[in-house]
């Protein structure tokens, strides 16, 4: 399909349409709260002119093809588009993106993968001049041989930040298709940035790319069948990632996976397994539902056995990956990745007595970070290193 969509000569965007089965070339409605005005203009004419009460964008937005996973990438990998919506017909290419418009003028933010501003900084330049980041990336992916000057790879890096964020806010009818519908733009991103790619992350940024954390309030159940754990593939949830500034603490001494398909690099992995090491500190963790409040989400308890045998709170921000069943105290372990204004990293639990599994992010103002902050976890300076295998 990648070569499908980067091929043609464009492709159309039914967005009116709420399914296969529903037209889209019929006679538009007007939106709720407006009303039809006559007016004359200076040459006597006279013409009807729509007033509205409310911005429209809101309906605009509420189209099928800006929740599905699947079409993300089919947009961003066409050269050209004709976006048909509810109330606007949309002409979209890589040399211009927006202003083509007819009909409503919407100052749209939802859904659209160019709705930011991301003009290439160095593309003046080039023949790229004021093209969108997302453009040139496309471009060159599809046509790497061209001797151009090119994005960095900070700038691809967040550019993948920025698809994963969207992606994962977007609906698939199979949860399995998580990693699937966005190999077509990892295949496009490989081809002008190399490196090894391995369930949605890739291995040049590890460890920060471990980095994610769910940004959705309501959990899922972990799936049992859709990767390793320390990739956001594996779970159902819409997710941030931070590439912002820090000093790593951690690292991965060596990555491990299957593939489902040999032959399919950019796919679904059967399994897959890291090595980290870096500065760990045990925790007790239990979570109790019934407990669950605005400033304790899901009912999360940590706390932290001091040198005199007493327990503090640990008084950290922890985001689960996934919704978890009442249990009672457990030894988990937090594993430092980064360190800065705050301390981020991982929260691991034993699987079996080899190996751990990933439980959800957190990051903390450590002592380090802030003296006066509230949180009295010893510095990460302090906490020992050790090696993980996490699966």
């Amino acid at each position: 399909m990648t070569q499908v969509y980067t091929h043609a000569a464009f492709t159309i965007a039914a967005k009116r349409a709420p399914d296969a089965h529903t037209g889209f070339l019929h006679p538009r409605s007007l939106p709720s709260g407006t009303t039809v005005v006559e007016v004359r203009d200076e040459a006597g004419e006279t013409r009807q002119c729509i007033l509205t009460f409310q911005v429209p964008e809101r309906d605009e937005d509420q189209n099928f093809l800006d929740t599905r996973g699947w079409t993300l990438q089919e947009y961003i990998l066409s050269r050209r588009l004709l976006i048909i919506g509810s109330l606007t017909t949309v002409w979209s290419c890589r040399k211009e993106r927006e202003g083509n418009c007819d009909g409503w003028s919407l100052d749209r933010k939802r859904g659209d993968p160019f709705r930011f501003e991301a003009t290439w900084i160095w593309s003046d330049k080039t023949v790229f001049k004021n093209t969108h980041r997302l453009d040139a990336i496309a471009f060159f992916g599809t046509h790497p041989e061209y001797d151009h000057p090119r994005p960095d790879d900070r700038s691809i890096r967040l550019e993948w930040k920025y698809l994963v964020e969207l992606y994962t806010r977007r609906n698939l009818t199979r949860p399995t298709d998580r990693i699937l519908a966005i190999s077509g733009l990892a295949q496009i991103f490989s081809r002008i940035r190399g490196g090894k790619y391995a369930a949605g992350l890739w291995v040049n940024d590890l460890p920060q790319a471990l980095l994610w954390e769910t940004s959705s309030g309501a959990s899922c159940p972990r799936p049992s069948n859709q990767g390793p754990s320390w990739s956001w593939t594996a779970i159902n949830r819409a997710v941030t990632c931070d590439f912002g500034n820090g000093r790593n603490v951690s690292s991965v001494d060596s990555i491990e996976y299957e593939l489902d398909q040999p032959g399919a690099p950019f796919g679904s992995v059967k399994c897959g397994t890291l090595r980290v090491n870096g500065p760990a500190l045990d925790l007790e963790w239990k979570c109790s539902r019934s407990t669950s409040h605005r400033k304790n989400p899901g009912g999360h308890h940590l706390k932290y056995l001091t040198a005199d045998g007493g327990y503090i709170n640990a008084n950290i921000k922890f985001c689960p990956d996934a919704e978890e069943s009442d249990s009672d105290w457990a030894t988990v372990t937090l594993l430092a990745i980064k360190t800065h204004e705050l301390t981020a990293g991982l929260v691991l639990r034993k699987k079996n007595d080899t190996d751990c599994s990933r439980l959800g992010f957190f990051n903390a103002r450590l002592r380090e970070n802030n003296p006066n902050s509230y949180c009295q976890l010893p510095m990460v300076k302090e906490w020992g290193s050790r090696t993980f295998t996490i699966v």
